[in-house]
Order: C-alpha cells, then structure tokens, then sequence
C-alpha cells in the first residue's frame, strides 16, 4: 500500500467518524456509508470503538438501521 492509501484510510477511519460525533451530525447517508465503510475494517478494537460509538450516536434517528449495522457486525465478524 502507498503513502497516499494509507493516509487516506487513516482519515477515514479517524476522521470523518471524529466529526460525525463530534458535530453532532444527522446526515443519514453519511453515518450510513460511515458505518459501512467500517466494517471493513472489523478486528482492530480501535475500530470496533467507533463503530459503537456511531451506532449510539445513530440510535436516536433510526434504531431499526442502527439495529441493522449491529447485527450486521456480528454476523460478519464476532466469533462463536
């Protein structure tokens, strides 16, 4: 992986979940893609944190879709 790519996956691991909690925001598609982009990146507990940091944050504008990307990370990535 480059320079480039790594610095770019650091910011989105980071970054845009930092700001989406930190601002507080209710952009739907964004905590949405955030979400989904996160998965991606199951395994590592930092991860993991903000990943049920947003799904906390997400509770109180959707709980069905927040009830979604929970079951979506264990289905995919806890273990028995």
């Amino acid at each position: 992986m480059d320079q480039a790519t790594h610095k770019r996956i650091v910011s989105f691991i980071w970054g845009i979940p930092d700001d989406i909690l930190r601002t507080r925001s209710r952009n739907i598609q964004l905590i949405e893609h955030t979400l989904d982009g996160l998965l991606d990146f199951r395994g590592h507990e930092p991860v993991l944190h903000l990943y049920r940091q947003m799904c906390r944050h997400y509770w109180d504008s959707d709980p069905a879709v927040t009830a979604f990307y929970v079951n979506a990370y264990r289905e995919l990535w806890d273990s028995d």
